[in-house]
């Protein structure tokens, strides 16, 4: 997949962005992976809304970018696909988003995204 209709909207001044125009599920080219990879470091945090992607797709596009971290030893992790941790505000969970924090930054090498 092209960058033709790849598509960049901050989504305030100072932080974020949704990018449209790509399916994560189709083979991405190296111009649009570097892409994203730009607006991720301009943006710092990026959003792909509406995408059905499986969880292979999602494994598939991490790691377009490098090998995926090893499973995160707190939160539980999509069964069958260890390096996909579920987060969830439904009513069987309670909210996980209401304080701030970093993913493993206690590891010797953090990871670059996540």
């Amino acid at each position: 997949m092209s960058a033709k209709n790849f598509k960049i909207q901050k989504i305030t001044p100072a932080i974020g962005a949704e990018i449209s125009g790509i399916d994560l599920m189709e083979m991405v080219s190296d111009d649009l992976l570097d892409a994203v990879y730009e607006a991720l470091i301009e943006h710092q945090v990026i959003f792909f809304r509406n995408q059905p992607i499986t969880p292979a797709g999602h494994k598939a596009f991490a790691e377009s970018f490098g090998e995926p971290e090893p499973p995160h030893p707190v939160y539980p992790h999509l069964e069958g696909h260890e390096n996909i941790v579920l987060l969830s505000n439904g009513p069987d969970n309670p909210p996980d988003t209401d304080g701030w924090h970093t993913d493993p930054t206690f590891r010797q090498d953090p990871p670059f995204a996540s």
